[in-house]
Formats: C-alpha cells, structure tokens, sequence
C-alpha cells in the first residue's frame, strides 16, 4: 500500500499562508505566492537546496525572518493529521508492506515527520525531491515501482488528486482515490478482507 501524504496522512491548506504572512495584503500575497509555487516545483523536485529555496523566497516575504522562522511559517500550510488516518495506516502496516509516495521537500517532510503519527507506521518514502521528479510525471511512478521490487499489479496506489491516481494506473498499479478516512476503510476491503 502506497499513501500519498497531503490531504491524505495531513492536511494540506495553501490559505493558512494569508494568517502567517497578513501584512503582505492581497496583491503581494498573490506574488509571494506565485513566486513561493514555482520555486516550490524547483524544490520539491531536488533541483533547489533548502537554502537555496529560502534565499529565494524568504525576502518575498519578509526579509526579518529567522530560518526556524522562515520553516514554521513555510510549513503553516501543514496543519495537523487528517483524522482517522493513523489507525487506519497502522492495522494496514500489521498486514502488508506499506511505504509513502509525495511531492514534498525537506523542509515540509522534516515537520510532518514530528507531527503525522501515521508516518512512523511506512517502511519506505518515495518522496519527489529525492526521485527527482513529482507525481504524475512517470519518472516518479518508475521510480516507486523499482524501490518496490518492479510489480506495479501488486501495489495499490492512494492520494487525494485524480490526476495522481490515473497516472499510477497507467504505470500498472491498482488506485484508490482519497477523500476521507472511512470512505478509504471500506475501499481498501477487497485488498485487505482482514482490514
């Protein structure tokens, strides 16, 4: 079993941005946010360091912040678990392998890893920054499917983006389409009846 991470084993909220950076007002919130997207696709695919990203970005949006600072504020966008999800990935973890896919980078992945219980449950991380390529490119699929062992049949692949899931389907793997956690219960059933 293959679990995405946002909006999947935590919630994932790009407006939580306009209650950590309020002074910005809405027109250079709208461009720190662009620019904070595009590089965030440089980083979350390991073409940008950690300091690289926060030279980058930190002055957009506020030259005074620390690095601890800058990374809380960075990571406001990852508030907290998504309820029921730690259960469910621990008994899924007592019955099969399981192992999380992501676009994420250091900085937000470092955070989760102190605040989604769920995590300390996944054997392995199949995360866009280290694969060198995020979802749904191929290269990230490929990737996963290699570390786990090269039968994409076997893996079942889960994350809240349509888009995500079609793609891991048409690398071979079977896809569960993410919406809450009792919704994912009763749809992970016919692969494991003893869930």
């Amino acid at each position: 079993m293959l679990f995405d991470l946002g909006n999947v084993l935590v919630r994932y909220d790009p407006q939580e941005y306009r209650k950590v950076f309020p002074h910005l007002g809405i027109d250079p919130l709208k461009e720190a946010v662009q620019r904070l997207r595009v590089s965030a696709d440089q980083f979350e695919s390991g073409r940008m360091s950690s300091e690289e990203f926060r030279r980058t970005v930190g002055p957009t949006l506020d030259r005074r912040r620390t690095q601890s600072e800058f990374d809380a504020d960075f990571c406001a966008v990852l508030p907290g678990p998504i309820e029921g999800m730690d259960d469910i990935v621990r008994r899924v973890s007592a019955i099969c392998e399981t192992a999380l896919v992501s676009n994420t980078n250091p900085i937000h992945f470092r955070h989760c890893l102190k605040v989604v219980p769920a995590l300390r449950f996944l054997r392995r991380f199949h995360l866009s920054y280290l694969l060198g390529s995020p979802k749904p490119h191929t290269d990230f699929y490929s990737g996963a499917i290699r570390s786990e062992g090269g039968d994409p049949g076997g893996l079942v692949f889960i994350d809240d983006i349509a888009e995500n899931v079609s793609a891991a389907r048409e690398a071979g793997m079977q896809g569960i389409l993410f919406t809450d956690a009792s919704a994912l219960e009763r749809q992970l059933h016919p692969f494991l009846p003893g869930l």
